[in-house]
Parts: structure tokens; sequence; C-alpha cells
């Protein structure tokens, strides 16, 4: 049994083929970047010193990279950089330590217990709240230290999946390009 086929269209040369993959999967990771940016704001949206999110996507020869950066990360929030606050919170936590109003001024705050909140989306994001709080002043205060939030870890493992899923259908749209 023999068959024989007749080629009705050429495929575009390899080059044009494997930029038009490249510009399809940059175009459907946007999509998955932008959503990945949305969710950092809403974690720090109840922050007083903002974080100012973007992203980049990097096209290699060997790969593609998508990049979420911090813009002001040198902006000073008391004496240390945004990035380091972030770290803190995100990332190490805090160990105990004391703090001491400026200048024999004192510290005020509610007191009470603290409870951190949890979104619906389950990222355990934000400042959180004081129930049953005074208004309390103190010269100085032995905060406990905290635990590091794992909202943009969960960010990164909640959006893997639709990545995966943009790089996929962008290839997809890619080849279909003619």
């Amino acid at each position: 049994m023999t068959f024989s086929f007749k080629v009705i269209k050429r495929p575009p040369p390899a080059n044009v083929q494997i930029t038009a993959i490249k510009h399809e999967i940059v175009k459907s990771v946007t999509t998955v970047a932008k959503q990945h940016v949305a969710e950092r704001r809403r974690i720090t949206d109840r922050f007083s010193h903002k974080p100012e999110w973007e992203y980049r996507i990097n096209v290699h020869a060997t790969g593609l990279q998508l990049v979420i950066l911090l813009k002001n990360a040198s902006q000073k929030v008391g004496k240390v950089t945004m990035a380091t606050l972030l770290m803190w919170l995100f990332e190490t936590g805090t160990k105990a330590h004391i703090i001491r109003a400026k200048n024999g001024r004192a510290l005020s705050f509610m007191g009470g217990s603290y409870d951190r909140i949890t979104l619906r989306s389950g990222t355990g994001s934000g400042s959180g709240t004081v129930s049953g709080g005074q208004p309390t002043v103190r010269r100085v205060v032995n905060h406990p230290g905290f635990k590091p939030s794992p909202a943009f870890r969960n960010i990164n493992f909640k959006l893997g999946g639709a990545l995966s899923r943009a790089f996929k259908l962008g290839i997809g749209n890619g080849l279909r390009k003619r």
C-alpha cells in the first residue's frame, strides 16, 4: 500500500514560526502577569506605605522569564527600605524586639489580641485587626515578633497553573499563525 500527498501550502520558515510562537506566548502570559500584580496590590492595599508593583516578561533564546518587580524597593519606611519591610512581612518574619519611642515621646496603639486577616482567596494577607483593643500609650514596648505571611507564596502557587496554561495556549496560537 502506498500513500501520496501534495503540499498545498508550505509552512513558514522556522525562524518566522519561532518568532510567532514567542509573540503569542508573551501575549498570553501578559494576562497572568497582570493578575499577579493585581493580587499583590490587593494584599498590600491597606498598607500606609504602598508598594508599587510591575512585571517584566523576558524572552531569551533558552526560555521565557516572568519577573514581578517592586518599583519602589529603595523607598524608606522608617529606618528600613520597602524591600526589607516586605521581606520581613512575607518571607522571614521578625524576632521578638523592643520598640522605644523617639525623643522621650510615647508610642500610641490599640492594645489587645491580634487577628491576621484571611481573605476569600485564602491568602492570609493585610495588616490584620486587633480585637477587644483599648487605646494604649507606652514609652517602651516588648514586641513579640511575628511569623511571615504566606500570601506572596500562595499567589505564586495559585497562579502557577494559569501560567502553565497561558504558556501552552501561546505555543498553540503561535503554531497556528501563518
